[in-house]
């Protein structure tokens, strides 16, 4: 979404129970996977690429400087603290789907294992 102020941004993406309002020039911080320390357990919330009702949380470092204050230990924490009135489950339900893609990899790959060390 674009906005023409600030303040019309705020209107819509204002934290709740903080009032903080995230804004960030995407331009000035390429999003990168490099860490730096190799800490990739740093969850914020995507806000800049979706609506709070349809939101999730990333792990893309670095955090924007602006969502400094929105940095949670994990996935799960983020989503339940950040997404806290989210009526679509979005969040959660994003979670879910990759556990069970996560989960359904590791199986495939037990069962060639087994066929591997089956047949030869």
């Amino acid at each position: 979404f674009f906005f023409d102020t600030a303040e019309e941004c705020c209107e819509i993406y204002t934290d709740p129970d903080t009032g903080a309002c995230p804004i960030v020039d995407v331009c000035a911080e390429p999003p990168t996977t490099e860490t730096p320390n190799g800490d990739t357990e740093m969850w914020y919330p995507d806000i800049l690429n979706h609506a709070y009702t349809v939101g999730v949380c990333i792990n893309i470092l670095p955090v924007p400087e602006s969502l400094d204050a929105f940095v949670y230990d994990s996935n799960l924490e983020c989503c339940e603290e950040f997404y806290t009135d989210q009526s679509s489950g979005a969040c959660l339900a994003a979670i879910a789907s990759e556990k069970t893609t996560t989960t359904s990899t590791a199986t495939s790959t037990t069962i060639e294992e087994k066929t591997a060390t089956t047949t030869a």
